[in-house]
């Protein structure tokens, strides 16, 4: 008889994606080169976002809240409890406070930009070679996550840019991307403590991290479909949570299994009793 613990199908999905990582890698490459040439288009959406964003949080300051703005307030302060509380119960504590620092974040990240609109590209670019020296060399799990969360961002805002969508819809999947790899780095990093082998480690992560994910990702299009149905035609609010969801399976998730870990597992690992 076998014992052995059969596979659940999420499982088997994150071990398929690390075994075919690296034509996923290629083919996000091939489209990198197709759709996010234009880095002044990309660039000034983020400066748009960060000013929009700015000049909402003045006019409440200085006027109050337009009636009009209640319902989307409501609507986004329900959707944020529910998320947090959805990924406390399923992706536990880590998943609930990558979700937290991620909002405050690119919220934060999105109004300083705003103040540095000159040397914005001197600052994305700074960005990225911080995350690439954090991914290669310094041997802090939560800090692997930086390369592939800036690397598909900047695919998704470029394709956000490209279709004109509101400011909001872009940037709201940004703080996912970045709150669903942080979450797998925590867990990937807790897993290699106890000695799991960095596959393993991965695979582990992987499983706690995708339902929060796909529900998080439903409920945002949901949420986005409803309030600007005006401005986006019904194809397009259900191809974005879709291509969101696509950029942390086929992306983010094969690019952070690139990261050399193996030297951060524990010597001997730990049982369960």
């Amino acid at each position: 008889m076998d014992l052995r613990k059969k596979a659940s199908p999420v499982q088997i999905l994150g071990e398929s994606l690390l075994r075919f990582r690296l034509i996923f890698l290629v083919i996000f490459a091939v489209l990198y080169v197709i759709f996010a040439r234009d880095f002044s288009s990309t660039f000034a959406y983020i400066l748009g976002a960060g000013e929009s964003l700015a000049q909402t949080i003045a006019s409440w300051t200085d006027k109050g809240v337009a009636e009009a703005d209640y319902p989307f307030l409501i609507a986004v302060g329900a959707l944020f409890v529910v998320l947090f509380v959805m990924r406390l119960w399923l992706g536990k504590i880590r998943n609930a406070l990558s979700f937290l620092f991620s909002t405050l974040f690119i919220s934060a990240l999105a109004l300083a930009l705003n103040e540095v609109e000159e040397t914005v590209a001197y600052v994305f670019l700074g960005f990225l070679l911080l995350s690439m020296i954090l991914f290669f060399v310094v041997r802090v799990a939560s800090f692997k996550a930086l390369l592939p969360v800036l690397l598909a961002s900047f695919f998704w805002i470029s394709i956000s840019a490209v279709v004109a969508i509101p400011f909001f819809v872009g940037v709201s999947f940004v703080v996912f991307a970045l709150a669903d790899m942080l979450a797998v780095s925590l867990d990937t990093g807790a897993e290699l403590k106890k000695g799991t082998p960095v596959s393993g480690s991965l695979v582990s992560s992987f499983c706690k991290a995708f339902l929060p994910s796909v529900i998080s990702t439903v409920l945002l299009g949901g949420l986005n479909g409803y309030f600007y149905h005006s401005c986006i035609p019904i194809w397009m609010a259900i191809a974005f949570p879709v291509i969101s969801l696509a950029l942390f399976l086929l992306v983010e998730f094969p690019v952070m299994s690139f990261a050399p870990m193996s030297k951060m597992r524990a010597a001997h690992r730990s049982m369960k009793v």
